[in-house]
Formats: structure tokens, C-alpha cells, sequence
């Protein structure tokens, strides 16, 4: 059997391996020949395959050899992307909850990774949470600014709420604005992180317990501990969002409409107190 030489003293044998790729070279064929099915294999046109070989004829193996690496490295990165951890938010999940999850250090990381993310206290069901690796360098993203409203502010932001509401809607009855919840003593301290909706809340209402979790687990383990609910509007009580999304407000008024008022914090932004007019049956309610 005659071996084809190729100019440059490179023989081809009836069996070549190039990386992963063997080449079983017919008697007849040609290198240049070999070396356009190979970057045919790896993505190339028939046209840029020729053209390839052609400015190459001098080392047509190389160029096929070349080829080949280029198509492993390729594989190589997409490989990578493929290792990518992904989680799926759950109910009643944080972005603290999640970094536990995988023992990551500062929630924060999460956040600084997952850029898209604008409000790190607002998580939906079924969102996707990229997770970064342990040792992955990310830049530092600033938290929400922090802008806090005066006690007094806030107060007076609500009266002109109602205030308006009432002068746009005179049949309806007049607005309960002192506090039909009982009182009881105060636990100790503010065990809720700072600047969100749950510490703010507990401030508003000291006698809850410390232990009551994310917020959207704040009525079921009020009920389970003793504490009165229901999905009648009270002022006074702790508003539980039921409309997808993890909040508590606090009630400060309750209209004839069957829309309350609440004061709040972390739903304009981080650490801000606001106060809204909104309908009751969006919430269920701590009494």
C-alpha cells in the first residue's frame, strides 16, 4: 500500500488521532481533503474550510490538528456555563435563607451576583437565583438607598391620604383610626433584620414574638403561638400580604370602602417607611 506524503515529509497513516477525533484516511484521499471534512465537523462552511486549506497547503494537518483543539476548547466553556448553579425560589425563601442553603458567608453575594435582582427583600415563587462559587470574584452592588421618614412624617403622610379619600368618596362612613387590637406586653427586643418590612412591623408592634420568621409565615406561626387572626381589617393589626409576595404592614386606618391604610417599610425601597391605601382582602390579618 502507498502512504500519500505531504509536502513537508508529513505522512498520513490509515489511522490518525487528532485530540478526540480519529481519521481513517482512504488510500486515494487527499490531505487537503481530510482537513476540509474536519473543520466541516467543527462548524466550519465548505467554503471557509477550502479557503482554510488553501492558505495552509503547506501544512494541511496543522490546520486540521489546530481545528480540533479549538473545537475541545469550545466544549471545554460551554461545559463551564453548564456547571452554572441555578436555584428556584421557594415559599417563604430570602436571599439569607438561600445563602445557608449553599454555606455562603454574606447574603450579599447572591445579590452582587445576580444583577437583575433590584430589591433584595422581594423574591418571587418559581424566580431563579444564580449562585455564585465560593471562590468567584464579583463587584460590590450597593444596597437600595436608605431613606428614613419621620415617626411624625409618615403619620401625617397617612392623614392626608384619608383625608383626600374621604373628600372623594363623602358617602362613606368615616375612617377608623384609633387601635381595635388589644394591648399586651412587650417581648423582648427586635430580633428582625434592619431596614426591612418584618423589623419595622416588630417596632410597630413590640408584644409579637421574635420568632415569627420571613413574612409571609408571620400569621401561620402567630395562630399557632395564641395570637388572634382572621381576614377581618383592624387598626393596630399586622397586614399579611396574600397576593404572591412576602410582606407585613401595619394597619393604621380602616375604611367603609373595604380599602384600609397601612404604614410600612422596604415596599418603596430599602429601610423606607411609606404609607399606602390599598383593598383589605390583599391581606389577612394579626390581631
Amino acid at each position: 500500500m502507498r502512504i500519500p506524503v505531504i509536502a513537508g515529509g508529513v505522512a498520513l497513516c490509515a489511522g490518525i488521532v487528532f485530540g478526540a477525533q480519529i481519521l481513517t484516511v482512504p488510500q486515494k484521499a487527499s490531505a487537503q481533503t481530510v482537513a476540509v471534512s474536519i473543520l466541516k465537523t467543527n462548524g466550519a462552511s465548505v467554503e471557509e474550510a477550502q479557503q482554510k486549506t488553501t492558505e495552509n497547503d503547506h501544512d494541511v494537518v496543522k490546520v486540521a490538528v489546530d481545528s480540533v483543539i479549538k473545537s475541545s476548547e469550545k466544549k471545554e466553556k460551554t461545559e463551564e456555563v453548564e456547571k452554572e448553579v441555578v436555584h428556584t425560589v421557594e415559599p417563604g425563601e430570602s436571599l439569607e435563607v438561600i445563602a445557608k442553603e449553599y454555606q455562603i458567608d454574606e447574603w450579599t453575594r447572591i445579590y452582587d451576583k445576580n444583577t437583575d435582582l433590584e430589591n433584595p427583600d422581594f423574591l418571587e415563587v418559581g424566580q431563579e437565583i444564580v449562585i455564585p462559587d465560593e471562590d468567584e470574584e464579583l463587584e460590590k452592588r450597593d444596597l437600595p438607598q436608605i431613606e428614613v421618614e419621620a415617626t411624625a412624617t409618615v403619620a401625617q403622610s397617612a392623614y392626608r391620604a384619608q383625608t383626600t379619600a374621604a373628600a372623594s368618596s363623602a358617602s362613606s362612613p368615616a375612617p377608623q383610626t384609633q387601635s381595635t387590637v388589644a394591648s399586651r406586653p412587650a417581648t423582648s427586643g427586635n430580633g428582625y433584620s434592619y431596614g426591612y418590612c418584618t423589623w419595622y412591623v416588630k417596632n410597630k408592634r413590640p408584644d409579637l414574638p421574635n420568632n415569627l420568621g420571613n413574612a409571609n409565615t408571620w400569621y401561620a406561626r402567630a395562630a399557632s403561638q395564641g395570637y388572634s387572626v382572621g381576614y377581618t381589617p383592624r387598626v393596630g393589626a399586622v397586614a399579611e400580604a396574600t397576593t404572591g409576595y412576602m410582606h407585613v404592614a401595619y394597619v393604621t386606618a380602616v375604611h367603609g370602602d373595604g380599602t384600609i391604610t397601612v404604614s410600612e417599610m422596604n415596599f418603596r425601597g430599602w429601610n423606607v417607611v411609606s404609607s399606602r391605601r390599598v383593598p383589605a382582602n390583599q391581606f389577612r390579618y394579626i390581631y
